[in-house]
């Protein structure tokens, strides 16, 4: 029997999620927020909407099934948490009444903190997180068809998976399953926390600037200018890391520059967040290295100057 997969979090990633599982031919279900699921439905909880997935000039449709955590009809067992960092507490604590014991939780977040806090939350349940370098976007929705969502798959990466608690080192076999879906490149990893720190040094020099700029990733490579700022924001990740004995002998710009490269048409998740008035999550990605080289009693100018930089323009 195919695993049912639930998905908390509509956003760019949860759509891509929700339509790779599709493309693949497995159930999900997208748990939406309950004034998101009133605006596509009406008084109806069993509208199936249709999602397309985009990639070059191949468009797919799917339909797909949604819910909001008040009309959850059955326990759930497989949960892929897809918010954004700083939702994801509240999101993870309003859902966990609806999880079984043991349930099998994936989280996929950008930047650092949160999934240490949605862990401890989920003390009966199964916790990996997740990192990936896929990129993609989604279309603003048109309000005359709220029932149609678009997501585009910008750049195939690659995605990590590990447990965050070392009493569970075992890969669940329905994570295994994950592996199979044919679009995403899913891996499992002994250290997902090392992982988590080059994702996050790697959007520490990408997002914010994106913002700033108003501009795809791979604008940031096509103007010198810009490519500068990029590699000051990796020199200085790159010493905050040797400190924290995290990483090794990375060549975080090389690695960059690779990633922006292959997500060139991308819109960071930042900018994403901004064009849509939405509240970003720098504050887990920057924010985070910050606190982090205070603690040590390091300075990082160019993180320092990019935050300041986003607070003049009213970008938090």
């Amino acid at each position: 029997m195919t695993d049912h997969w639930s998905i908390l979090g509509a956003g760019a990633l949860g759509c891509l999620w929700a339509a790779s599982l599709r493309e693949s031919g497995r159930p999900c279900t997208l748990i939406l927020r309950e004034q998101r699921l009133q605006e596509i439905t009406g008084h109806t909880t069993h509208l199936e909407p249709e999602l397309q997935l985009v990639e070059a000039n191949r468009r797919q449709r799917f339909t797909i099934s949604i819910t909001d955590r008040h009309h959850i009809t059955a326990p759930i067992q497989h949960l892929i948490v897809t918010t954004k960092a700083k939702d994801t507490q509240q999101a993870v604590h309003d859902i966990a009444p609806m999880l079984t014991d043991n349930a099998i939780i994936l989280l996929l977040q950008n930047g650092m903190g949160s999934q240490e806090t949605a862990n401890s939350l989920l003390k009966k349940c199964i916790v990996w997180a997740g990192t990936t370098t896929d990129g993609a976007w989604k279309e603003p929705t048109d309000s005359a068809y709220p029932a149609q969502w678009t997501v585009h798959h910008a750049g195939h990466g690659q995605t990590w998976i590990g447990a965050l608690s070392p009493e569970q080192p075992l890969l669940p076999s329905s994570l295994a399953k994950l592996a199979t879906v044919k679009r995403l490149s899913i891996h499992p990893c002994d250290d997902i926390e090392q992982r988590l720190w080059l994702k996050l040094a790697i959007n520490g020099s990408i997002n914010g600037l994106t913002a700033i700029h108003q501009c795809r990733n791979g604008e940031l490579l096509t103007c010198p200018e810009r490519w500068q700022q990029v590699n000051a924001l990796c020199e200085e990740t790159t010493q905050l890391l040797l400190r924290l004995n995290i990483g090794g002998d990375i060549n975080l710009q090389a690695i960059t520059r690779e990633v922006l490269q292959r997500t060139a048409n991308n819109y960071s998740s930042t900018l994403q967040d901004v064009s849509n008035g939405r509240k970003t999550e720098l504050s887990f990605i920057n924010g985070f290295l910050l606190n982090k080289a205070r603690q040590l009693g390091m300075n990082l100018p160019s993180h320092q100057a990019l935050m300041e930089q986003l607070k003049q323009r009213g970008i938090q």
